[in-house]
């Protein structure tokens, strides 16, 4: 089933949802049918012989008019379409006050204020509210010459405005609820496949380096040296099952990686690609979330080492102290002038790791050299 499409007239201005053809139809000529009670009391008891033709067209030509009125309104609130049928409209319903009587005031008062409700913005809403009760009071006292109806009528008028005026508005919140819930969902399916999107970098990122680097070994070994090129293989069949297997506890929300098996993933990595590993841990043991960040960290930060840095020596140091944790990642890589000029890119993944390590309160800084480049991130004692 599709959704009830909403309209919107400006960008961020939220209208009322597309009615459907029947809807529309009935709701355009339902309060037109109200005007049959003010002709049948016409009709009835006339005031003078040519009160019922004059009366009768006079009511024809506002029904007319009000489903006009209401056909351009109704799906879209506040919009004061066709301007003209509305101003003719309150002119015809002043005009009729004297050849009707009474009952056609209540039901034009009635009229009226539901049509200034609906094609008006709210803050037009007092203003058509006390026109109406004016006009009444004026009509009731030099018109129909009616004082002592005065206090029922304007209580009538004045209830059944402000009911009117509660009643859209508690319609209105409630498409603008139900619009919100909407945006919601829309926003947490966005937010969901974003963070699928950046786990599946995190994860595969690094691996299929890993793979690659390790593919190429063996396939220079087959000839000269087919004992170790086996062996390559063979770990390259470990890690093929192992990244599988993040995979799908990724897809399932339940993969968590540690700081200590990121540290052995990225000793394998940059040994196979020639780089020496230096560790340098200092501290107290970090808690299970500042774990995870600083995995994600060591993850990216090596993947990066390995694929662009053409370095010989990386450096992951990680110190707790009394001013907050802070983990880096640093190569020996190539110096400053010999890199391509500009500010430095941040991909998906460093993209992904920013939010990871904004998330924990803490920071993340990529420091060029010389030499190399260092993937910083700093996380201060209170937030741990």
């Amino acid at each position: 089933m599709n959704p009830t499409p909403q309209r919107t007239d400006r960008p961020g201005h939220l209208t009322s949802p597309a009615l459907g053809p029947r809807v529309r139809l009935m709701a355009t000529w339902a309060p037109v049918l109200f005007l049959l009670w003010p002709g049948i009391a016409l009709v009835l008891e006339p005031a003078v012989s040519w009160a019922v033709p004059v009366g009768l067209t006079g009511l024809t030509l506002f029904g007319a008019l009000l489903a006009l009125v209401l056909h351009h309104n109704m799906g879209s609130p506040h919009s004061a379409r066709a301007p003209s049928a509305l101003v003719v409209l309150v002119v015809i319903a002043i005009a009729l006050v004297p050849v009707i009587g009474p009952v056609w005031l209540l039901t034009a008062s009635y009229v009226l204020v539901a049509v200034g409700v609906l094609t008006l913005s709210a803050r037009w809403w007092p203003v058509v509210l006390g026109a109406v009760l004016a006009s009444d009071a004026l009509a009731l006292m030099y018109v129909l010459d009616s004082p002592d109806r005065l206090p029922g009528v304007l209580a009538q008028i004045g209830v059944f405005g402000l009911l009117m005026m509660a009643a859209y508005r508690m319609v209105r919140l409630n498409e603008e609820v139900i619009a919100v819930r909407a945006r919601l969902v829309r926003a947490a399916a966005t937010e969901e496949r974003l963070r699928i999107a950046r786990d599946m970098h995190d994860v595969l990122g690094q691996r299929l380096s890993q793979l690659s680097l390790q593919s190429e070994l063996a396939r220079r070994l087959l000839r000269t040296d087919p004992d170790r090129a086996d062996d390559v293989l063979t770990e390259v069949s470990r890690v093929t099952r192992q990244t599988l297997g993040e995979v799908r506890r990724t897809l399932s929300g339940y993969r968590s990686p540690s700081l200590h098996g990121e540290l052995e993933t990225a000793e394998a990595l940059l040994d196979g690609a020639g780089i020496t590993l230096v560790r340098e841990i200092s501290g107290d043991p970090l808690s299970d979330r500042l774990d995870t960040c600083a995995a994600w960290l060591v993850r990216e930060g090596v993947t990066n080492v390995v694929r662009h840095s053409r370095a010989r020596t990386c450096t992951i140091r990680i110190s707790s102290e009394h001013t907050g944790t802070s983990v880096w990642v640093a190569d020996d890589g190539p110096d400053q002038d010999e890199r391509p000029p500009g500010p430095l890119p941040w991909g998906l993944g460093l993209s992904g790791l920013h939010e990871r390590v904004v998330a924990e309160g803490g920071y993340l800084e990529i420091e060029p050299g010389p030499p190399g480049f260092v993937l910083h991130a700093h996380f201060p004692l209170e937030e741990r």
